[in-house]
């Protein structure tokens, strides 16, 4: 009998023990919160003068009410903010409207290379004017002359004066330049460079910011890098 109520003391006192522990552990438990975008909401890409409206979620999974501030930023310019109380395991959407009117665009060296001749003023011939590749470029002023090499490879030249053409044609969103620049180094001897360069013009995306302070001390920050759809 006195071994019965041995064990069955301790049973009780096992039992007191465990509801100890997981009260303790209830009590001690700090929470959390969670901030994310809701995926259907971000476009893939932004098309400019469009305006989409994105939506971001606050959830609490805290012990107590919590307070949050939030700030909403695109191109670090502050578009939105505010303050919300959420209780234990409550969520919020908060909705805001994103619109690119300018596009910010990078340049993209696709190819570049240049390529320098030295001339001997005695080989150049006296001509006509020379169209070169339709460059429209306005000689009358000049006294032209026209050099070609063993290769046949043909330029404009100027021996009169330094003489610099630059032709540029937009394709595709693709930028080809090519440059001629001559320079008379001395009476017998002139240096001509020809200069070529390839750039594509890339729009650069959109950056949105978003910050969440709780009353908890914690932040919350959420980022999003979204293409815009076009090329210069």
């Amino acid at each position: 009998m006195k071994e019965k109520n041995y064990y069955t003391i301790m049973l009780i006192v096992v039992l007191a023990l465990s509801v100890v522990v997981l009260l303790n552990v209830q009590r001690t438990s700090k929470g959390f919160s969670e901030v994310y975008f809701e995926n259907l909401t971000v476009p893939d890409y932004i098309v400019p003068n469009e305006t989409y409206t994105l939506v971001f979620v606050i959830e609490s999974h805290e012990v107590a009410p919590t307070k949050y501030n939030f700030e909403v930023y695109v191109e670090d310019k502050l578009i939105k903010q505010g303050e919300i109380t959420l209780e234990p395991e409550k969520q919020i959407e908060v909705p805001f409207e994103v619109k690119i009117s300018e596009v910010r665009y990078k340049k993209m060296t696709l190819s570049r290379q240049s390529t320098t001749y030295y001339i001997d003023a005695s080989v150049l011939l006296a001509g006509n004017q020379l169209n070169f590749q339709n460059l429209p470029v306005n000689f009358s002023d000049s006294f032209l002359y026209f050099y070609t090499d063993k290769n046949n490879l043909t330029f404009i030249l100027n021996a009169s004066k330094n003489l610099s053409i630059t032709s540029t044609n937009v394709v595709d969103h693709e930028e080809e330049t090519i440059q001629f620049s001559l320079r008379k180094i001395d009476e017998n001897e002139y240096k001509l460079t020809m200069s070529y360069s390839r750039i594509k013009y890339i729009s650069e995306p959109v950056n949105i910011r978003i910050l969440v302070k709780s009353s908890k001390g914690k932040v919350y920050q959420l980022g999003a890098s979204i293409e815009v759809e076009g090329e210069k």
